[in-house]
């Protein structure tokens, strides 16, 4: 598998368990029957993306670490290329609403999973677009921005 797959994949895997966050609303862990082996099957795939997702991660990591790479790691870096410039918007969006929904005293909970699920999701995503591999990857194919 070349470096690109393993990162396109780990996305994938983030994306993952970024949708059973969002699905956890569903779940009710105090029930029994059907729904709490729905419940179980959340927390598990949650799990399992999150894990799949680093270790296909530290892959793509591997593969480049040969290259020398300079600068910051990607969580103290914003906007770097337009990708990231992306992730970082919809970072600063869901953690505005969050912040905003809970002082105003929103009681809905899909609300709120919608939201964490999506700082989730972009929150990874800005760290893996503005960091050093990422760089080098957009620089190999010529995206400066």
């Amino acid at each position: 598998m070349t470096g690109k797959k393993y990162l396109y994949a780990s996305v994938f895997c983030l994306q993952g368990a970024a949708l059973s966050i969002i699905f956890s609303v569903f779940a009710d862990y105090r029930s029994t029957g059907l729904q709490k082996i729905y419940s179980i099957c959340i927390s598990v795939l949650f799990w399992l993306f999150l894990a799949a997702g680093y270790i296909l991660l530290a892959l793509f990591f591997n593969k480049n670490k040969r290259k020398k790479l300079k600068g910051f790691p990607g969580i103290m870096k914003f906007f770097s290329n337009r990708y990231a410039a992306a992730a970082d918007a919809g970072c600063f969006i869901c953690m505005l609403l969050l912040l905003i929904l809970s002082l105003i005293g929103i009681e809905q909970a899909w609300v709120y999973s919608i939201l964490i699920g999506g700082l989730f999701f972009s929150f990874h995503l800005h760290c893996i677009l503005n960091g050093r591999t990422a760089a080098l990857y957009f620089k190999k194919r010529g995206n400066k921005k």
